[in-house]
């Protein structure tokens, strides 16, 4: 994609960016097992696989580029660690159950990274996309309101 030009527009973000931004020890891979690959051995596997492209996402997230070399150099866009923390925030407090990587990553955030806050501009507007009349969350009410 880098090649093509086709990321100009992309940006990286939820688990995997955290895994090979920030080293989170959470294995969020989606593409591995395709038999064109050579990574399984029965053409007949088939692998489901579910990209969420979102065409309207809400205003106020921050942009980093970073330079990540796994595999080989690749620059990736991604939102800084605030507004990462706010989609994960967002998506727990509008999903209608309870994912274990949700959990997972929320106390990796409130662990590993006890001072950093949520980017309540971006939580907010992602927030009343999916809710009508919605609690403005600020740094006084957030974790008693995730509570």
């Amino acid at each position: 994609m880098q090649k093509v030009g086709v990321n100009t527009s992309l940006y990286f973000v939820g688990g995997t960016a955290l895994r090979f931004l920030h080293r989170i020890r959470r294995y969020s891979e989606d593409l591995d097992l395709l038999y064109e690959a050579g990574l399984t051995l029965q053409e007949s596997q088939k692998l489901p696989i579910a990209i969420e492209v979102d065409t309207n996402p809400p205003p106020g997230w921050k942009e980093e580029k970073t330079i990540v070399d796994v595999h080989l150099p690749v620059l990736l866009q991604h939102y800084d660690l605030p507004s990462l923390f706010a989609a994960k925030l967002a998506a727990v407090l509008t999903r209608a159950y309870t994912k274990g990587r949700d959990i997972y990553d929320l106390f990796w955030y409130r662990t590993k990274r006890k001072e950093l806050f949520p980017n309540f501009t971006f939580l907010n507007n992602a927030l009343s996309q999916k809710r009508k009349n919605q609690i403005w969350l600020h740094e006084q009410n957030w974790l008693e309101i995730l509570c």
